[in-house]
């Protein structure tokens, strides 16, 4: 390489780290939206549902849903005897 070769590279490595060492003195940009923190959350025990879970079939019982009894429970599972629940017949009150 010939000397100009050497002073255009060494060239360059200069503009180079100029440009990232002016990176450096940047502040992060920030939108001014103070977010709260979200509440720590409990996972529970294992198999268990976290604490603020809202559980609407345990395997035992199907009191938060509309027309439940025309369900089996067997085995942890729900078997529909006569039709399905639709999910828009769960009741309001599960959210509250």
């Amino acid at each position: 390489m010939h000397i100009r070769g050497y002073r255009a590279v060494a060239a360059a490595i200069a503009i180079l780290l100029v440009a990232t060492a002016g990176w450096a003195w940047v502040d992060e940009w920030k939108s001014g939206i103070q977010w709260p923190e979200p509440p720590v959350v409990d996972p529970g025990p294992p198999g268990a549902a976290p604490s603020d879970a809202v559980v609407l079939f345990d395997g035992t019982d199907l009191s938060r849903f509309e027309n439940g009894e025309k369900w089996e429970i067997k085995d942890g599972y729900a078997i529909a005897r006569e039709s399905g629940i639709p999910e828009e017949q769960i009741r309001a009150a599960t959210y509250a």
